[in-house]
């Protein structure tokens, strides 16, 4: 659809499918002109028919990945939420947070105008942007509450990066902040610093919280190494109370077209105290379901160097036996790991399956598992020596 439109067609299209979405759910003043395409009973119907609908390129160019209720909910539990907070989601696309806590403060018989004051949500596309509005004046006008096509909410389209150290006025400042910021590479220069993103979403977020408020999110979990993120384990591990680091499970099924491992972040905006983090797992294929634990801050947090995020007690127990040996780094123990030397499309010549003083093993990721080497494992098509020559060195 993306690539048959003009950018003003498309924002007409998506503009008059959200104002049909409202008129069917019954805000006032809304025309329907268009056949609605899915149940508009569906949680974020609206969002889910864009990601259908919405080219791929599209996406990615904006870093755009739709999150699950389960994740939502679970992120507004974690923030410790309560329905008198003022809660923002600085990169909101259709709205799925702020959709989640309207529906608490529609349960806690919370008025109109109550809602308007403590939900605020930006987005740098409009068309999310408008989505977003027909999602939430939608689903209020299905719960009786009198809303028409012009009921303010505090839903814009803003760069949330843009000039963010006066983004919001000392008033708008917010208990909780949520969301799935985008995951893009970004300039440093122009994000704090950042070289994605999701990690100067994550400082922003933070400097935008009330003392005491809560950040909620989901990223990627690349920020825990490496010298391009050191700066937001500085913030996570120095400058605020990092309360939880929860491992996503499955890389393929929280998100369609993300392969990269997910972590739910939630962090206070305050002094950290070097308390224990709840750490582990969440699962989620079927149900969803998470397996947690405490985690010392010390196994955690590695000298801003490096955030290690446990899966398991056994995760734990060998971190902690590293550090009794003396070391925190496959470098400090005398070794040396590199990868990717040998590319075998281009070694073909040089790997075998013989073996001999003239030949060295190599492995590949089929020989190692979680807490495991596995150095003897063969598989087929996958040759585990490579002759010992110049060619190989270089």
């Amino acid at each position: 659809m993306t690539c048959l439109m003009t950018k003003t067609q498309e924002l007409k299209f998506w503009d008059e499918l959200c104002e049909s979405f409202e008129a069917v759910c019954g805000v006032a003043n809304a025309k329907h002109i268009l056949e609605v395409p899915f149940d508009v009973n569906e949680w974020d119907g609206l969002g889910n028919h864009y990601e259908k609908m919405t080219a791929k390129k599209y996406k990615a160019e904006y870093g755009q990945f739709f999150t699950p209720k389960n994740i939502v909910e679970y992120l507004i539990d974690s923030t410790q939420y309560k329905n008198t907070h003022v809660v923002a989601d600085i990169s909101c696309g259709s709205g799925r947070f702020l959709l989640g806590v309207i529906e608490r403060l529609i349960k806690a018989k919370n008025e109109l105008h109550e809602i308007q004051e403590r939900i605020f949500g930006f987005d740098i596309d409009p068309i999310l942007v408008r989505i977003a509005l027909a999602n939430v004046r939608g689903l209020l006008a299905k719960q009786g509450y009198s809303v028409a096509i012009d009921t303010f909410f505090n839903i814009e389209c803003k760069n949330s990066l843009e000039n963010a150290e006066s983004f919001f006025s000392e008033k708008d400042r917010f208990d909780c902040i949520l969301g799935n910021p985008p995951y893009l590479k970004a300039s440093p220069k122009t994000n704090l610093g950042h070289p994605n993103l999701y990690a100067s979403f994550v400082e922003v977020g933070i400097n935008y919280l009330k003392k005491g408020g809560r950040i909620g999110y989901i990223i990627p979990k690349s920020f825990v190494s490496g010298a391009y993120f050191s700066k937001l384990r500085k913030v996570l591990s120095n400058e605020v109370l990092t309360e939880e680091l929860i491992t996503i499970f499955e890389r393929n099924s929280a998100f369609s077209d993300v392969l990269q491992e997910q972590v739910l972040l939630t962090a206070k905006n305050s002094s950290p105290t070097h308390e224990d983090i709840k750490v582990g797992v969440a699962f989620t294929n079927g149900s969803f379901k998470i397996d947690t634990f405490k985690s010392s801050y010390d196994t955690v947090f590695w000298d801003e160097d490096i955030i290690c995020i446990p899966s398991s007690q056994i995760d734990t127990n060998l971190v902690k036996k590293c550090f009794k040996n003396g070391f925190k780094k496959i470098a400090h123990a005398g070794l040396r790991v590199s990868t990717g030397q040998i590319v075998p499309y281009r070694m073909k010549e040089y790997l075998t399956v013989q073996s001999g003083r003239k030949y060295r093993p190599i492995y590949w990721s089929h020989n190692v598992a979680a807490h495991k080497f596995a150095p003897n494992k063969r598989q087929k098509g996958r040759q585990h020596m490579v002759i010992d020559c110049k060619e190989v060195e270089n």
